[in-house]
């Protein structure tokens, strides 16, 4: 994914007036769901005014609050760009690096999205050859957890939490023992709670791309009853999957998002 735009709302006049920091992310070429969990993200809380052109001592405020908004910037642009060209490992390190780099950045004021692209960066290396999977898996579901923590209704940040427990009970081999691992269960909870975020967020192409990564796990979730040979709980899951696909595939070919 890259940033498309970034820009800033002030609403309201004078001493009431507050400025919204956002940038818009498209989706990138990346081959996994999580690159596709894009939109507007607001980078911190509103800025409050006065916003004067003529009152020096107001611009200096906003300015100072400001400064590590655009250093936040840089640094998520220049991941994103290593991410787009295929380099999570260099991603990441640019990732770590922005972490050190802006230690004034409070934990409650947008650093959320930080963590959720350094969780992202080490999810995809859990899927290289050569890795220790076991170990990016905890630090990648680690700093979801903590993107989570921050910032609850972050959606896309707990359906990609849901996809990494998916993915854990997916390298289960025993379809009795898949059933019976909580991953799956957790992995269905976390992305119907986003899939709410993302409908209470007014985000039609998140929604669509929230509910293509739940339909996944009800899917496996149909696949593990039916390999147990429980037809009808089976037919239910996929029912479910093929309702969320339905629903989402309209508003992906609106968006062009043909990969997903």
């Amino acid at each position: 994914m890259c940033i498309r735009d970034s820009y800033g709302t002030v609403v309201g006049v004078g001493d009431d007036s507050e400025l919204t920091v956002e940038f818009y992310l498209r989706p990138g070429l990346s081959k996994d769901e999580f690159d596709s969990l894009v939109g507007t993200e607001q980078l911190g809380r509103p800025i409050l005014g006065p916003f004067d052109a003529a009152d020096p001592l107001a611009n200096l405020a906003v300015e100072k609050q400001l400064r590590w908004r655009a250093q936040a910037l840089f640094w998520l642009t220049q991941g994103l760009v290593l991410h787009l060209g295929g380099h999570p490992d260099l991603a990441l390190e640019f990732f770590d690096r922005a972490e050190q780099e802006l230690r004034e950045w409070p934990d409650r004021d947008g650093k959320e999205i930080l963590y959720f692209f350094q969780g992202r960066e080490h999810f995809f290396l859990s899927e290289r050859s050569g890795q220790d999977t076991a170990q990016q898996l905890d630090e990648a579901q680690r700093l979801f957890e903590k993107a989570v923590d921050l910032r609850p209704d972050y959606a896309r940040a707990r359906a990609a939490l849901g996809s990494l427990h998916r993915r854990r009970a997916q390298r289960i081999a025993d379809p009795a023992a898949q059933l019976a691992d909580p991953n799956l269960g957790q992995a269905i909870d976390l992305q119907e709670q986003a899939l709410q975020d993302a409908r209470a967020a007014q985000d039609p192409l998140l929604e669509a791309l929230v509910a293509t990564a739940l339909a996944k796990s009800y899917r496996l979730r149909g696949d593990v009853h039916y390999a147990l040979g429980q037809d009808d709980e089976a037919a239910m899951w996929l029912d479910r999957a093929l309702s969320l696909v339905g629903q989402a595939t309209p508003v992906l070919e609106e968006q062009r998002a043909y990969r997903v």
